[in-house]
């Protein structure tokens, strides 16, 4: 800032006392640096935003991770560093360029399959629902049954499941466990 012709620093205010004469004040700004973060993903989901981005010197900026569907994150790497499986990140106080990267695995699945029957005979077109918690309010997938009563759902590895059948005219099915730990799992 100057002001009657004095450079008096790079000051945010300046009072004139006890004014008595005309007086100039001027001020010169100067822009900011930008930094960029480069923000990739592998296939398997995507970083948001993504590409190069800019940053103003000392601002955040976050950044989001997610998988597409039948998708995990399986890292996210922050200049090199290895964050873990995370589904956000926020570069705070930028005040250099960065990268961030994310790698996604797909994920594992399993055949549910079995038959279903009301009164010891084979059900068509029942709906065998499954459920990601014993309360059965978390629904994850349905399937009909066949004309054997057989069905058959595919179902993330490594969990546990409760599947419960229904047909119209009946009392639904009683919750049945399913734990998937395998490729495969006949119930």
């Amino acid at each position: 800032m100057t002001t009657d012709g004095t450079n008096r620093g790079a000051i945010t205010t300046y009072t004139f006392s006890n004014v008595q004469a005309a007086h100039t004040i001027s001020a010169t700004f100067v822009a900011l640096p930008t930094y960029t973060i480069t923000a990739s993903a592998g296939a398997g989901g995507v970083i948001s935003p993504s590409g190069a981005v800019s940053v103003i010197q000392g601002n955040n900026q976050t950044f989001t991770i997610t998988p597409n569907a039948g998708y995990a994150i399986l890292q996210v790497t922050v200049d090199s560093v290895n964050k873990g499986a995370i589904t956000t990140y926020t570069f705070s106080n930028v005040t250099a360029n960065h990268t961030i990267s994310a790698t996604f695995a797909l994920v594992p699945t399993a055949a549910v399959s079995g038959t279903v029957r009301i009164g010891g005979f084979a059900t068509e077109n029942a709906t065998v629902s499954v459920y990601s918690d014993a309360a059965c309010t978390l629904l994850k997938t349905t399937a009909k049954t066949d004309g054997s009563g057989s069905y058959c759902v595919v179902v993330p590895q490594s969990a546990t499941y409760y599947l419960k059948a229904t047909q119209s005219g009946f009392a639904p099915s009683a919750a049945r466990t399913v734990v998937v730990a395998t490729s495969a799992m006949t119930g």
